[in-house]
């Protein structure tokens, strides 16, 4: 009897070992979770946003570095997009966690020069850019001028719209912060102040100074109601997002965009966040971000 105790204690003793063993290769997993991309994207002097990179339905949070959460969202096409709060010009560092992803520390900017570069750059009625801003970088489609990635972006929309029997162009792309006045200046003595400020932005409100919007043609439609009726019309607003653009001054939101509707006008914002815009069903800008209505300077 004594024996066989003996030989039961003794096997109880080794599975202890064996038991610890089991739990050590867990630990080792969660430290070797993978890593998400998360990239900061400078909005406003305000205001900046987190664009993470996780399979769709995962819910992400957002915290301050050793501070609690303060925003959370579910990523759509493979992306979640948070949009934070921060004071002016600072640099703040967020703690970004998904569930089965490492969590991932990320410094962002609401600078100046941060701004400066920003590819999703808000610019509306209540926000505009310094007069001295300048796109680095411009390219020139036909006889205007882009930046880089919108400029490449564009020459694919014109490509694919000729694809389908359609002929489209650019009639307006990069504009100064001079020569955006003398196009404002026009307007207002043409149909006086009140009209012009819905027609035209002022100088240093308008995307075009960006050099990421485009006005496009579709000859010889020349308003709104024929650009939305015609076939090069239906295509563009149909296909934009395609290729990395919004129609941001949408047709029926002028209470929250503040400018009669431009089915001609393009904002480029690159594929990816297009793609998630179209999934949601987003068309203007100021719902995309969660942003103010801006009807009024």
């Amino acid at each position: 009897m004594k024996r066989r105790l003996t030989t039961s204690l003794l096997a109880a003793l080794i599975a202890v070992p064996a038991t610890l063993a089991v739990s050590a290769p867990s630990a080792r997993a969660a430290s070797t979770l993978p890593s998400m991309s998360v990239a900061p994207y400078a909005l406003l002097p305000t205001k900046t946003a987190l664009w993470v990179s996780v399979p769709s339905g995962t819910v992400v949070t957002v915290r301050h570095a050793g501070g609690s959460v303060i925003g959370s969202s579910t990523s759509v096409t493979g992306h979640a997009l948070l949009v934070l709060w921060q004071p002016t010009g600072s640099r703040s560092s967020y703690v970004v966690t998904a569930p089965g992803y490492a969590p991932s520390t990320v410094e962002a900017s609401t600078s100046a020069t941060s701004l400066a570069g920003a590819l999703w750059r808000m610019t509306n009625k209540r926000n505009a850019l310094p007069s001295t801003y300048v796109p680095s970088g411009l390219q020139t489609v036909g006889s205007r001028q882009l930046t880089a990635g919108a400029a490449t972006a564009v020459r694919q929309l014109i490509a694919g719209a000729a694809a389908a029997g359609l002929t489209t162009g650019v009639n307006s792309g990069y504009r100064s912060y001079a020569s955006q006045r003398s196009l404002y200046d026009q307007d207002v003595k043409q149909y006086g102040q009140k009209v012009a400020d819905d027609l035209v932005a002022r100088p240093g409100f308008s995307e075009h100074q960006l050099g990421l919007a485009a006005d496009l043609t579709n000859a010889p439609c020349t308003n709104a109601s024929c650009t939305t009726t015609t076939a090069t019309g239906r295509w563009i607003a149909a296909n934009a997002w395609r290729y990395g653009f919004i129609l941001s001054n949408a047709v029926g939101k002028t209470a929250i965009t503040g400018w009669q509707s431009e089915p001609w006008h393009v904002r480029y914002l690159g594929t990816s966040l297009t793609a998630y815009v179209h999934a949601r069903q987003i068309l203007t800008e100021e719902d995309l971000f969660g942003l103010p209505a801006a009807p009024t300077y």
